[in-house]
């Protein structure tokens, strides 16, 4: 039997090669990598807000998991410029 294709996930393999759970996510967010949307996208929207340490620790994952910065703006609801800043900031302290 064929597995899912994702590094860690031992479900059944469905399509495209990977599991029925990746597929739904690639076909609901462009990537079979995707996190739900923040709970908070509505506030993010409205005015600029600082990255809390949840976000830090999410964008950091999301990163390690080479989404694109649209794509952490679209699964987050953090902005593309404040993931852009954030990352810039940890390059130049040595973390990324």
């Amino acid at each position: 039997m064929k597995s899912c294709a994702i590094e860690g996930c031992e479900r059944k393999h469905h399509a495209r090669g990977w599991c029925h759970t990746h597929y739904e996510h690639w076909l609901k967010y462009g990537t079979p990598l995707a996190v739900g949307r923040s709970k908070f996208i509505n506030v993010r929207l409205n005015f600029r807000q600082p990255m809390d340490e949840w976000d830090e620790r999410t964008v950091r994952r999301l990163l390690a998991q080479r989404m694109s910065y649209r794509a952490i703006q679209r699964a987050t609801g953090i902005g593309y410029n404040t993931v852009a800043r954030f990352v810039r900031r940890e390059r130049a302290n040595g973390v990324l």
